[in-house]
């Protein structure tokens, strides 16, 4: 059964709790990011970058190293997809990845949410 994506709101010059138009803007994705996904062949995982360090920190900093201290904003798809396989454990290389930004509104720290679609294994 074939899902839509939810679409992102458009890249923000400056992504930080005081500009609301930031929330739920585009950060990045891989070239070709698909519209929607088919579930009988492929698989979604998504989670915040706060839960993901929260969850296993050390696993998520070796995630962070693959940017090579640049920011998400400039990662080449190649990237995007490592960084995505490994804080997301996912058990193959995602075809796609895409970077949303959000923030806590709670806290005001930012927590930008990571998809990536890969092919499901028999």
């Amino acid at each position: 059964m074939k899902h839509l994506f939810n679409v992102p709101k458009p890249k923000s010059h400056y992504n930080h709790y005081s500009n609301t138009q930031s929330q739920g803007a585009l950060l990045c994705e891989t070239a070709g990011f698909p519209n929607s996904f088919d579930d009988e062949i492929q698989e979604v995982n998504d989670a915040y970058t706060d839960r993901m360090s929260g969850w296993d920190y050390e696993n998520y900093q070796k995630a962070c190293k693959v940017f090579n201290g640049s920011s998400m904003q400039n990662a080449t798809d190649d990237q995007l997809k490592d960084y995505a396989h490994i804080a997301l454990k996912t058990p193959i290389r995602p075809d796609h990845v895409r970077i949303v930004h959000y923030f806590n509104v709670s806290n005001g720290y930012s927590c930008p949410l990571v998809i990536a679609v890969f092919q499901k294994q028999n």
